[in-house]
């Protein structure tokens, strides 16, 4: 899993995952309020930190949005981090996820040291890790193979493109052709690939350049961030949600309004006319109606509340009964039979809510039946 951290204006560790707690070697009742970003920091990283948290708060374009930084765990060990910071829109915190590649530096060592030192080192890796040259896969580990549900004969014999999701295969290749080249660029990359049973998984790819069997390639650590990209859309779209529920809101209030002027007209026309004026019937129909908009605004207006609708004790069938009148008058041709349980006990519901969906049932049956019908 990715280490995320929330970093407040001041360094300050706001809130942690478990992750978190498990590279740092710290509980979450220690770390979050109490300490400070820097303080897990090694002390000759410490200006490399501090200059990008200040600069990302004057410049963010200007603050690099991934870096690699030495971090002290609570024994003292030290890992390597490669961390990707941004600021979380419309505050001044950031949100920080920590990569441990500890792992990817040590099996760089053994590579250049000895292959038998390599494969020995990342059989038994949780990550999955292997080197790409020549535009294949070699030296896959088994997790690798695990992710990718390929065997390595497969693997050797499929060119690395073709496993990469085809909306980012330009951007992947032309990456890592810099790379071999010896461009010098973050070597953070997340991207989405293709499995053999056919499924998108998106990962987060970590990668040096080397040379092997006199041959440019890459070494490459790869995590798994699925789950992490899904639960990111799902914050997304909650923030989307809120937006359009604070923009319901303001609609509903704007348009309560306006149903309250057109029923102060009708209670005018009404005050002096009697029930035998041809127009009566169709003033008091246009009462009824103004009376239904208010109550679709309340439920835009119980959207807006997130869901917190108004809840009362109500007698089901009145509302039933209610909502088939209105429905049969303003629909010609269609003829609504009414069958009521007797003695039903009141329930605790919201009204519109419930109106809403009678009137779908309604609308459904009525578009079925073109030229009416019971």
């Amino acid at each position: 899993g990715t280490a995320m951290v929330i970093i407040e204006e001041n360094m300050i560790i706001s809130l942690v995952n478990r992750e978190t707690e498990r590279l740092c070697g710290y509980s979450r009742g220690e770390i979050e309020g109490k300490k400070k970003y820097p303080e897990f920091i090694l002390n000759e990283d410490l200006e490399k930190v501090n200059g990008n948290h200040k600069l990302r708060r004057t410049d963010p374009k200007a603050a690099p949005g991934s870096y690699e930084v030495r971090l002290v765990d609570k024994n003292g060990n030290i890992r390597n981090i490669w961390i990707t910071v941004d600021i979380i829109p419309g505050t001044k915190q950031s949100v920080g996820s920590l990569l441990d590649i500890t792992e990817l530096k040590q099996v760089e060592k053994a590579l250049r040291e000895s292959e038998n030192k390599y494969r020995s080192l990342i059989e038994n890796s949780n990550e999955a890790i292997f080197i790409a040259q020549d535009g294949h896969i070699k030296f896959p580990n088994p997790r690798t193979l695990e992710a990718l549900g390929y065997t390595e004969k497969e693997l050797s014999e499929i060119p690395f493109a073709s496993l990469i999701h085809p909306a980012d295969r330009g951007s992947v290749i032309e990456r890592h052709l810099r790379r071999l080249k010896g461009e010098d660029f973050p070597g953070s990359h997340t991207y989405r690939v293709i499995t053999k049973s056919g499924e998108a998984i998106w990962i987060r790819l970590n990668s040096v350049a080397l040379t092997w069997e006199g041959r440019p390639a890459t070494l490459n650590l790869v995590t798994d961030i699925t789950l992490e990209k899904r639960l990111e859309e799902q914050f997304r779209a909650a923030q989307k949600m809120e937006a359009i529920g604070t923009l319901a809101g303001g609609l509903a209030h704007n348009f309560n309004n306006l149903l309250t002027g057109i029923n102060g007209y009708i209670a005018l026309a009404l005050f002096d006319m009697k029930p035998g004026d041809p127009h009566f019937a169709d003033l008091k129909a246009a009462e009824e109606q103004v009376k239904n908009g208010a109550n679709l605004t309340s439920q835009l207006l119980g959207f807006a509340r997130k869901g917190k609708y108004e809840v009362k004790p109500v007698d089901l069938n009145t509302i039933v009964h209610q909502s088939a009148e209105m429905f049969e008058r303003t629909q010609k041709g269609i003829r609504i039979h009414r069958c009521f349980q007797r003695d039903l006990w009141i329930a605790e519901v919201d009204k519109g809510e419930i109106e809403q969906g009678l009137l779908n049932l309604y609308i459904n049956a009525w578009q079925a039946m073109p030229g009416g019908g019971d």
